[in-house]
This record gives C-alpha cells, structure tokens and sequence, in this order.
C-alpha cells in the first residue's frame, strides 16, 4: 500500500456563499437616486462587488404600442453592430395617477407614465422586461457579464460597496472607456453579500502515518479561532 500523503488526520475545507445581490446599472448608480427599504438592506451589507458590461437593451420605436391597457412591440439590442430584436406584449395598467404612455427619447431605453400634468409617474426599461418575460434566461449575448473588475469595500466593516463606489477612479475609467471602446454596450455594477463561512472538517480512519496525536488537535483550534474573516478585513 501506498504511503497517504496527508500529513495530518484531520483535513479542513471552508464554505462560502452569497446570500443577497443587488445588480444597477452604472448610469443608475451615478443619478444617485435613491433605493427601496428591502433593497437598501441588501445594499448595506454587501462589500464584493463586480463591475462588467453587458449589451444596451431598447425599445423599437416603429413598433412600440400601447393599446386597451396593453403594452407591445420589439425590444432590441445590437452585437458588433449587428441588430438583434424580439416581440413581447403584456398588460400594463396604469397607476398612482398615470393617466398615458409614452417612450422615452432616444436611445429609447425606458417607457414612461405620465400624469395629467405630464409629471413622471413611474418608468419601465426595456432591460427589465428582457429580465420579466426570461427572455435572457435562452440567450447567453443577455444572460453573460463580461466581468471587467472585481473589489472589495471593508474599511473596518463601516463602508458599503455602494459607498466605495462613489469615489471609484477606477469605475470612472472603465465608464469613459466602455463609451469609446464598446457603444453597444452599458456597465453593470453587482454587489454581493456573503454569509459568514462555514468549516467543513474532515477524518479519514484509514490514513496511515500521519499526524493524530495533540499535534492534530491543536491545529485544528488554531483553524477554529484564527478566522478568515479578520484577514479578509
């Protein structure tokens, strides 16, 4: 029989997940709107986040239609200049005092409500409704983020993500150079929120000479007690 080439009995693996995300568009980000109570909870506890790109979605304007309460026509996005388009319709009923549809000027990106007084109501943008009929779910050109940068946002647990993201230098290159390099496309910003990590501990009975006596149990509660979030931070 072989010798095992584990050195010790015990062997340790580490867990680790997201639990919440938040995905806005960097031009969304940057109107510093504000979000939702269950959004900004989501907000406020994310520290990873992700900056990428993915095609500009819009709406057609030849067939956009509202009509008896039901939204229609093309939705449409381009790869390397070449167009693509697909039909959607659905009811859209008009609330909190909209009183008409319209489009929003080009590049046609959003449907607007409007009351009486032609205020904004509410707004839809051709993004959100690839994400509520699933048509990104069967087309990986919608579904696929080219990941540009990956950070992290610590500073001693007190500053989001979000907030980091406000002085970014980095998120500002990435905009001016996705509006030269890629005008077909728009910048992603993801942020996640991670559980705290479990330690998964594993002994094999049939290992032979490896280490099982105090030596064994002393590295284990060094495992235990040095945790990897404090490196982390």
């Amino acid at each position: 029989m072989s010798e095992s080439k584990k050195k010790y009995l015990s062997e340790f693996a580490v867990n680790l997940f997201s639990s919440r995300w938040l995905m806005t568009s960097a031009s969304q980000f940057m109107t510093g709107g504000t979000m939702g109570g269950a959004e900004q909870e989501v907000a406020n506890n994310c520290h990873i986040y992700l900056i990428g790109k993915t095609p500009i979605v819009s709406y057609s304007k030849e067939s956009f239609k509202y009509e008896d309460g039901v939204l229609s026509g093309k939705i449409n996005y381009r790869i390397e200049g070449e167009l693509r388009e697909k039909d959607f319709s659905f009811e859209f009923p008009l609330l909190d005092g909209a009183t008409k549809v319209i489009l929003s000027k080009y590049p046609h990106r959003e449907i607007i409500t409007l009351d009486k007084n032609d205020n904004e109501v509410r707004y839809l943008p051709a993004s959100t409704v690839c994400l509520g009929t699933g048509w990104h779910l069967e087309n990986n050109e919608l579904s696929d983020i080219e990941i540009l940068y990956v950070g992290q946002a610590y500073a001693d647990g007190k500053r989001t993500a979000f907030e980091r993201l406000k002085s970014h230098s980095t998120l500002q290159k990435i905009l001016a150079q996705a509006q030269y390099e890629s005008p077909d496309y728009e910048i992603q910003i993801l942020t996640f929120e991670y559980c705290p990590y479990r330690v998964i501990s594993q002994m094999d009975g049939r290992a032979e000479n490896v280490i099982s006596d105090y030596r064994d149990m002393d590295r284990f509660r060094s495992i235990m007690d040095n945790h990897l979030w404090h490196c982390c931070k």
